[in-house]
């Protein structure tokens, strides 16, 4: 068939961009090495809790990547998970948030902890997100931002219980353990209690 000879042909023509090459002094590449396998075993663990608990309690609605949150004009940021309230939920399209999320939550690595303690947390705390957790892999540690009021200075909290449990997304918590762990442990009887604790 010609079309499809035709077809063929246009698909197999290589892409070559058509801008100028630049001095790779001004090309800044940045690489993150996470521990691939884990952080997507904890990301897709605490994504089945989190849709389970906002399902079940019509709680707002939970978005992974490539939904990017604008955090100002030329910002945007593609959290791991993020929850939006049952009400901004209606306006989501694209890939692009424009609706403050209520919670966001990053899983890092070693060579991430910088970006996502520091960094993202100033960004999201200046967007108005009201909580913001880090899932340290590397520490075994879950940092929690909690910003309150602009302009009020905080401190993040390490959680220091076995468990961990969300201010902005009522009746949301994490045994710690699960988190560690998430390949061992059954997610549906771990989604069981967390309905069942309320």
């Amino acid at each position: 068939c010609e079309s499809r000879s035709a077809l063929h042909s246009l698909v197999c023509i290589p892409y070559i961009p058509l801008i100028p090459p630049l001095p790779l002094q001004a090309v800044r590449l940045q690489w993150h090495v996470v521990l691939v396998i884990e952080h997507q075993q904890v990301v897709g663990f605490l994504q089945f809790l989190l849709s389970g608990h906002c399902d079940a309690r019509a709680a707002g609605t939970v978005l992974t990547g490539p939904a990017a949150i604008r955090l100002r004009p030329g910002l945007a940021r593609e959290p791991d998970l993020l929850v939006v309230a049952p009400g901004d939920a209606a306006g989501l399209k694209g890939c692009r948030v424009e609706a403050c999320p209520i919670l966001i939550v990053e899983v890092a690595g070693s060579d991430s902890e910088r970006r996502d303690l520091v960094d993202k947390a100033a960004e999201y705390s200046a967007r108005g997100v009201p909580e913001y957790w880090v899932v340290l892999l590397h520490r075994r540690q879950v940092v929690v931002h909690r910003p309150g009021a602009p302009g009020r200075e905080h401190l993040p909290e390490i959680a220091a219980s076995c468990r961990v449990a969300s201010g902005s997304l009522p009746g949301f918590w994490v045994d710690l353990g699960w988190i560690w762990q998430p390949a061992a442990v059954n997610r549906v009887e771990c989604l069981k209690a967390l309905l069942g604790s309320v």
